[in-house]
């Protein structure tokens, strides 16, 4: 398998080639939805439902013996930073803004520091003409 940042200079190829996100994440094995975030900033519908690759953690919780899990994705984690940031929101705020549970998000803020430099390097790479300064756009 190739570096990730070598598999993102490819996404950066393939859009100036005029390729589809789908297209793309076909492939490339990626998650089509991150591809659209990062290339777009856009959140599309994926019809690759539920690909791992784009993980960052996974919780499973239990509501009364139902089984439920909600991942952490590299898309969640810049958009609960930007929260952060530009709204200064509170967890429970971010938990409600972005659909997911407040253990996600505390999860999310308490390991900022080892999160933020891979999203920073990932929109670098995908966004060479600008200067990348934070974990989202």
């Amino acid at each position: 398998m190739p570096l990730l940042e070598d598999r993102l200079l490819r996404i950066w190829e393939l859009k100036e080639l005029g390729k589809s996100d789908i297209e793309i994440s076909e492939e490339l094995g990626l998650n089509d939805g991150n591809v659209s975030m990062f290339v777009h900033n856009k959140k599309i519908t994926s019809r690759k439902m539920g690909s791992r690759k784009s993980e960052i953690k996974r919780f499973g919780f239990d509501y009364e013996n139902g089984l439920r899990t909600e991942s952490l994705t590299h898309r969640d984690a810049s958009q609960i930073y930007a929260f952060e940031d530009e709204f200064n929101s509170s967890r429970e705020e971010i938990a409600e803004a972005i659909g997911k549970s407040t253990r996600l998000v505390e999860y999310a803020l308490d390991n900022r520091k080892e999160i933020e430099p891979t999203l920073i390097k990932y929109l670098r790479v995908l966004f060479p003409e600008e200067s990348v300064s934070k974990p989202y756009r």
